[in-house]
């Protein structure tokens, strides 16, 4: 049990302390994406891996994501004066 403890929490801890570090150095626009992308990478690797059924809601809420990602980066864009 310690052994699976260790191979569970020793990753997940070396990663989000990376993760944190590196987000912490990035504009909010890219961090943003990078939390709204993991529902995204999720779903699709449920449905390639395992098998999942891949459903209208699913679908709905891909595009909405997507969505949102691209309202976000067209408005900052808009925003961003051009030097």
């Amino acid at each position: 049990m310690a052994l699976v403890g260790y191979h569970v929490l020793g990753p997940m801890v070396i990663c989000y302390a990376i993760w944190t570090t590196l987000v912490g150095k990035l504009p909010t626009t890219i961090a943003a994406l990078s939390a709204l992308s993991a529902p995204i990478v999720g779903v699709i690797s449920s449905v390639l891996i395992i098998g999942e059924a891949l459903t209208a809601h699913k679908i709905a809420a891909l595009v909405l994501i997507v969505s949102s990602v691209a309202l976000t980066f067209g408005t900052h864009s808009a925003r961003t004066p051009r030097t």
